[in-house]
C-alpha cells in the first residue's frame, strides 16, 4: 500500500504521484521571463518588468511535504548588489534583502538528494538566516547566483586555477572526497595561501552500564584560506557522512577578529568573529595545535 506522502487531493478522489513526480515536486525551477512568474509574484515585478533590461535571472525553490517539515516556495534572485527572497503569504510577497556587503556567510549542503543554501546577514528584517531547500539534481541552477554572490568586488588574481587547486593536495591525510569539494569550491582567478585539515574527532563515554560506542564530537573539515575568502568544508554529521558535504564561504573583510580557545576536554576551539556579536565555530586536536596557529595567524591579518 502506498503512503500518504504519495498523494495529493483532487476534487471528488484521491491522485496518487508516481515516486519520479513526487521527487519532481521537489526540484527548484529557474525562472527565465515575465510570463514564467508564478502569478503571486507578478505585482513586485510591476508595472514594467522588462523596461529596466532583461529580466533578471531567478530560481524558483519548491514547496514541497519534507520528511521533517514543510518547505515554503521562495524566488530568489540578485538583480545588482542585494539578494532577494520572496515569500507568499496569501496574496502578499514578503520581501527578504540582503545587501551583498552585509552577507556574513553563505553556507551550501548536501545529503544524497536534499540539499540547502543558508544565507546568513544583515537584511531589511535585521540579522537573520534564510534557508532554500532543493532537490539536489536542480543544485547547479543556483550557480549563477552563488557565483555572483561570492565574486564580490574584489579584482581577480589571474592565478592559474590548476595551480592553486593542486596545493590542496599537500595537506596531509586529507580525504577524497572533501579534496575534490576544496578544488570544486575555488572561485576561478582566487589564491589559495593555506589549509589545514582536521579528521573526525570521537570519543568514548561511560555510563552505569559501562562503556559506550564512542561518539562523534566533530566531523571531518577542512578549511582554505584564499586571497577572498575563508572556506569551510564539513563533513555531514550523520553515520552516512561519506555522502555529500556542507560547505561555508566566509568573506574575508566580513571576519573581524579570531581566536582559539582550549575546551576542558583538551579540545581546542576556533571562533571566526563576525559583524554584530556573530561567529563560527570549529573544533580541532590539540595534536593540530602548531598548524592551527599557524592558519588562525594568515587568517588574521
Amino acid at each position: 500500500m502506498q503512503s500518504d506522502a504519495g498523494r495529493i487531493a483532487g476534487v471528488g478522489r484521491v491522485r496518487w504521484l508516481t515516486g519520479a513526480r513526487q521527487s519532481m515536486r521537489s526540484w527548484a525551477i529557474a525562472v527565465e521571463s515575465y510570463d514564467d512568474l508564478p502569478q503571486v509574484y507578478r505585482s513586485f515585478f510591476a508595472p514594467s518588468p522588462s523596461s529596466d533590461g532583461p529580466f533578471p535571472y531567478a530560481v524558483l525553490t519548491p514547496r514541497y511535504e519534507g520528511f521533517l517539515r514543510r518547505e515554503q516556495e521562495k524566488l530568489v534572485f540578485c538583480p545588482d548588489s542585494s539578494l532577494y527572497v520572496l515569500q507568499a503569504r496569501g496574496n502578499q510577497v514578503l520581501p527578504t534583502v540582503f545587501p551583498l556587503g552585509e552577507l556574513h556567510y553563505l553556507e551550501v549542503g548536501s545529503f544524497l538528494l536534499k540539499s540547502w543554501i543558508d544565507l546568513r546577514g544583515r537584511s531589511n528584517q535585521g540579522l537573520l538566516t534564510t534557508t532554500l531547500r532543493f532537490n539536489t539534481v536542480s543544485e547547479r541552477l543556483f550557480g549563477p547566483l552563488l557565483g555572483k554572490i561570492r565574486g564580490g568586488s574584489l579584482p581577480a588574481t589571474g592565478a592559474d586555477p590548476d595551480a592553486e587547486r593542486a596545493k590542496l593536495r599537500e595537506v596531509a591525510g586529507l580525504s577524497l572526497k572533501l579534496l575534490n569539494y576544496g578544488k570544486s569550491s575555488i572561485l576561478p582567478g582566487d589564491r589559495v595561501l593555506d589549509a589545514i585539515w582536521q579528521p573526525e574527532i570521537r570519543e568514548e563515554w561511560l555510563s552505569l552500564l559501562g562503556k559506550l560506542p564512542a561518539r562523534t564530537r566533530s566531523t571531518a573539515h577542512l578549511s582554505i584560506l584564499t586571497g577572498r575568502e575563508l572556506i569551510l568544508i564539513r563533513d555531514n554529521p550523520s553515520k552516512d557522512s561519506k555522502y555529500g558535504a556542507t560547505r561555508t564561504f566566509v568573506p574575508l573583510d566580513r571576519i573581524r577578529s579570531v581566536s582559539l580557545a582550549e575546551k576542558k576536554d583538551g579540545l581546542l576551539a576556533a571562533s571566526l568573529h563576525l559583524p554584530e556579536n556573530d561567529r563560527l565555530d570549529l573544533l580541532y586536536s590539540e595534536s593540530n595545535r602548531t598548524e592551527i596557529e599557524r592558519f588562525l595567524e594568515q587568517v588574521s591579518r
